[in-house]
C-alpha cells in the first residue's frame, strides 16, 4: 500500500425501506460515522421520502417529513458528509407498482412474485422516474452525485409492450436516458455494476456518463477466492461467451480456474476509463435476523484493500435493512472499514480494540469476538434449517408488512417435522449464546450509548438462546396444547424484549413489520398446529 493516497469517497449506506430508522437514530448514526472517518452517506429513501402532489401516495406512514430531510442535510453538511441520494430507475419498484394508480407503469411479473420493474417500453415510466428524482433533488441541491440504481433488472420475457424489442437495447436506452437527465440536472450519475458486467456490451455507452459502484458482498480474504462473477460460471471459463472471455478472463483469476481475485472487476473498470467505487456489505441477503454473518467484516476490509490497490475513488459500505439485524450489530464491520480507509495496514487487534471499547467501554478481545461467535453459531443452524429469514419476504400489498400465509408456508417448507439434525444444531446455538452472555459480563459501559449497544448484544444473545430452545420443539409431528401455550407465552415475552430494545432505533410503523417478521409468523405457525 505504499502508493495509497486516500479515497475521495468514504461512504456508508442508509437503507430506509424496511427497517425504517427513527430520525434521531439516523442523526446519531451519521455523527458516529463522521467520527470514524466517513465523509459520504448513500441515502436510499424508497417510500420514506415525503413525496408530494401526484406522488404523495408513495410516501409510507413513517416517511420523513420535509423538515427532517432538510435538517438531516444540514447535519451531514456540518459534519463534512456529502449525501448521495439513490432512486432506482427501473427495477426494485415494488413500492411504486403496488399502487393501482401506478401499476400500468410496470412490466408483467416475470420471474418475480410481484411486479418488479418499470416497463422500459412505457414512456410514462421514464417521466414518472424523473418526477420522483426531481422531488428528491430539490432537497439535495448541494449533492454532487445521484445514484440511479439499475441493479438486478431481470426484465420480463412476456411483457406485451416489449414484444419484438431487444431487452438489452431497452435497458441500454433506459440507463442512457436516466444518466443524461441526471447530468442535465448537474449531478454525476452513479449506477450499480451487476447489469453492466453481466452484459458488458452495455459498457461503451456508459463511458463518460456514470460512476460505477462495484458491489461484491462475497470477496473476503485474498486466499479464499469467494468473489462474485456476474452472468458467468465462476470456475468454468470455457462456458463463457467470447466477449466475457476476452474482457474478464485475464482479470478475474488469481489461479485459473479455482482461485478468484478479490473484487476482480475494480481494476478492469478503472482501466476501461470509469470512475469506480467498491461496495461491500455490512448486512445483506442470507443474514440471520438478529446478527449479520461473520464474513462481512472481512468483506469490508477486502473492499478497502482492493480499491486502494486499483486506485478506485473510494468505498461505500452497503447495509440492507430488510435483513433486520439491528444497526448496532453491523458496526464492527463499519468500524473496520473506516479504520482501514484511514490506514490499510491497520491490524485486526487495533480494529477489535476500537470496536470493543466503542460498544462495551473496554478494549477486550473476548468481547470483540461476540459478533462472530453469534453469527457463526447461527450460520451452522441455518445450514440445517433456516427460520431466521422466513419472514423477510417482500409482500405484495405493503413494503412494511409481511403476509401471513406465505411466511407460514415458508416455515413449513423448511421440513422441520421429524428433522433429526435440528436438535444438535440448535443445541450448539444455545450453547454459544450462553457463552456470549457470560462474556458480556466483562463489558463496562459507562455512557448511555455504550449501555444501549451492550443491551443490543445481550438481546442478540438472548434471541439466539431462545431459538436454540424453541426450534427443536417444532420438529415434533404433533404438539400438545400445553406445549403450544408454553411456546406462545415465550414468544410474547420475546416480543416485549424486542420492543424494548428496538424502539429507540425504529419508527412505530417499522416496529410493526419487524414484529410480524420476528414473532408474528411463529405465532401463526403455532396456531396452524392446533
Amino acid at each position: 500500500m505504499d502508493t495509497y493516497k486516500g479515497f475521495q469517497i468514504k461512504g456508508l449506506h442508509l437503507d430506509l425501506k424496511a427497517q425504517t430508522l427513527r430520525f434521531s437514530a439516523m442523526c446519531d448514526i451519521v455523527r458516529d460515522a463522521a467520527g470514524w472517518g466517513y465523509n459520504t452517506v448513500l441515502l436510499e429513501y424508497q417510500d420514506k421520502f415525503p413525496f408530494k402532489g401526484d406522488l404523495a401516495a408513495l410516501a409510507a406512514p413513517d416517511a420523513m417529513t420535509e423538515e427532517e430531510v432538510l435538517e438531516f442535510v444540514r447535519l451531514c453538511s456540518s459534519l463534512g458528509m456529502e449525501i448521495i441520494p439513490l432512486v432506482q430507475c427501473i427495477g426494485h419498484m415494488y413500492y411504486v407498482l403496488m399502487h393501482d394508480a401506478f401499476a400500468h407503469l410496470g412490466e408483467e411479473k416475470g420471474v418475480f412474485s410481484h411486479m418488479h420493474a418499470f416497463c422500459p417500453s412505457e414512456p410514462e415510466s421514464f417521466t414518472f422516474y424523473t418526477k420522483m428524482a426531481d422531488q428528491i433533488m430539490r432537497l439535495h441541491p448541494e449533492s454532487r452525485y445521484f445514484h440511479i440504481g439499475g441493479d438486478e433488472t431481470r426484465l420480463s420475457a412476456t411483457c406485451p409492450r416489449c414484444a419484438g424489442s431487444d431487452k438489452l437495447d431497452l435497458l441500454n436506452r433506459r440507463y442512457q436516458d436516466c444518466c443524461d437527465w441526471v447530468i442535465e440536472k448537474r449531478y454525476k450519475p452513479v449506477i450499480w455494476s451487476d447489469m453492466l458486467l453481466t452484459h458488458p456490451e452495455l459498457l461503451p455507452a456508459m463511458k463518460n456518463r456514470v460512476v460505477i459502484m462495484d458491489w461484491d458482498y462475497w470477496s473476503i480474504d485474498r486466499s479464499n477466492g469467494a468473489s462474485h462473477l456476474w452472468g458467468i460460471e465462476k470456475h468454468n471459463p470455457e462456458s463463457w461467451s467470447a466477449t466475457h472471455q476476452t474482457l474478464f478472463e485475464p482479470v478475474v483469476y488469481r489461479v485459473k480456474p479455482h482461485l478468484l481475485n478479490p473484487f476482480p472487476y475494480l481494476r478492469f473498470l478503472q482501466e476501461q476509463g470509469f470512475e469506480v467505487l467498491a461496495a461491500p456489505a455490512a448486512r445483506c441477503a442470507g443474514d440471520p435476523n438478529f446478527v449479520p454473518q461473520s464474513f462481512h467484516k472481512r468483506n469490508c476490509l477486502e473492499a478497502v484493500y482492493s480499491a486502494a490497490q486499483a486506485g478506485a475513488m473510494g468505498v461505500v459500505v452497503t447495509s440492507w435493512s430488510l435483513r433486520r439485524a439491528p444497526w448496532p450489530t453491523t458496526e464492527n464491520s463499519l468500524i473496520a472499514a473506516a479504520m482501514a480507509m484511514e490506514n490499510p495496514g491497520v491490524s485486526d487487534k487495533e480494529i477489535d480494540d476500537v470496536f470493543s471499547d466503542f460498544h462495551f467501554g473496554v478494549a477486550d478481545a473476548r468481547l470483540a469476538a461476540i459478533p462472530d461467535l453469534l453469527a457463526d453459531a447461527a450460520q451452522k443452524t441455518t445450514a440445517v434449517v433456516d427460520v431466521f429469514t422466513a419472514g423477510l419476504a417482500y409482500p405484495t400489498g405493503d413494503m412494511g408488512h409481511v403476509e401471513d400465509l406465505p411466511t407460514r408456508l415458508a416455515i413449513k417448507g423448511q421440513k422441520l417435522i421429524g428433522n433429526t439434525q435440528v436438535a444438535q444444531a440448535y443445541a450448539d446455538l444455545k450453547f454459544d449464546a450462553e457463552s456470549a452472555l457470560r462474556t458480556l459480563e466483562r463489558a463496562r459501559p459507562s455512557t448511555p450509548a455504550q449501555q444501549y449497544r451492550t443491551a443490543v448484544w445481550h438481546w442478540a444473545a438472548e434471541t439466539a438462546k431462545f431459538f436454540g430452545e424453541f426450534v427443536p420443539v417444532l420438529t415434533e409431528a404433533r404438539l400438545g396444547q400445553a406445549q403450544i401455550t408454553r411456546l406462545e407465552n415465550a414468544l410474547h415475552d420475546l416480543r416485549a424484549h424486542n420492543t424494548k430494545i428496538l424502539s429507540p432505533l425504529l419508527t412505530e410503523y417499522a416496529l410493526q413489520s419487524d414484529d410480524r417478521a420476528r414473532i408474528g409468523i411463529f405465532l401463526d405457525y403455532l396456531h396452524s398446529m392446533k
